[in-house]
């Protein structure tokens, strides 16, 4: 899942967020496991700002430099940023070391792929805003949590499975409340262009390699960060457009039941 933690999303809507967003693990991840019939749900979060809190994770994405902060950006190469490439060579993650003058990352930090639904509900509790909104990160990372390619990065309890091994169903669901805007840590009108262009871009590939995409816009005003939120979806009907708090809890709830239909009929 990837969350909006920029200063838009302060008070209420994080509000919103937090409970849409345990609503979403209460239906998957019930108390009753055996309601799951022996599959296994397992969700990892990507909160983003203008970087990404990776949190002790970090130093393994940018060739082993101590990162300030834990904040990483996009990768050294552009031409790696739609690719999930293990983070080596000119596809290490830049850092504020790379980057003079980027906006922090929000203090809530990445969680890897679980099914410890009591760690995802107190990490989403914990969550506070601040920052601009580099959406395509969160694009990014929502993709990396769910790559075969990163999985030395990872825990071996939160590894991902190969892509189309017919063993399990890959999912990202990715949400914001406005336009991305932020390359390189720093927000202007032509970075909210190659922002909404790296997701798309990277939306694409994700989707060729069998990853059903959802896409949530939170009280969206802008219609181009609504039409990146298209572009991105699987199809237009993985596209919601949450106009309030109980919307967005609707929408949440909605995504998780379609993924556990889906999960009972494979």
């Amino acid at each position: 899942m990837q969350l909006d933690e920029p200063g838009s999303m302060g008070g209420q809507k994080m509000v919103d967020l937090t409970l849409a967003t345990q609503d979403h693990v209460d239906i998957l991840i019930p108390d009753d496991i055996s309601l799951l019939g022996g599959q296994k749900i397992r969700i990892g979060l990507a909160p983003y700002a203008a970087g990404i809190n990776a949190g002790s994770y970090a130093s393994l994405m940018n060739g082993g430099v101590a990162a300030p902060d834990n904040c990483v950006y996009e990768r050294s190469s552009d031409s790696f940023q739609d690719s999930d490439a293990y983070p080596s060579g000119a596809a290490v993650l830049k850092t504020k070391l790379d980057l003079v003058g980027a906006n922090k990352c929000s203090s809530a930090t990445l969680l890897p792929m679980t099914d410890d639904k009591t760690a995802l509900k107190a990490s989403v509790d914990s969550y506070n805003t601040g920052g601009t909104t580099a959406g395509h990160l969160g694009t990014s990372f929502a993709w990396y949590l769910l790559s075969p390619e990163w999985a030395s990065i990872w825990p071996t309890a939160s590894q991902p499975t190969a892509y189309n091994s017919g063993t399990a169903t890959k999912v990202a669901i990715l949400m914001t409340d406005g336009l991305y805007n932020t390359v390189g840590g720093k927000m202007s009108g032509a970075n909210e262009v190659k922002s909404a262009d790296f997701a798309v871009d990277s939306c694409t590939e994700m989707k060729s390699k069998g990853i059903i995409v959802y896409t949530v816009g939170f009280k969206l005003g802008a219609p181009a960060a609504i039409q990146t939120l298209k572009d991105c979806a699987s199809h237009i009907e993985k596209f919601y457009e949450a106009k309030d708090g109980d919307a967005l809890r609707i929408a949440f709830q909605a995504i998780a039941q379609d993924i556990a239909t889906l999960r009972l009929t494979e």
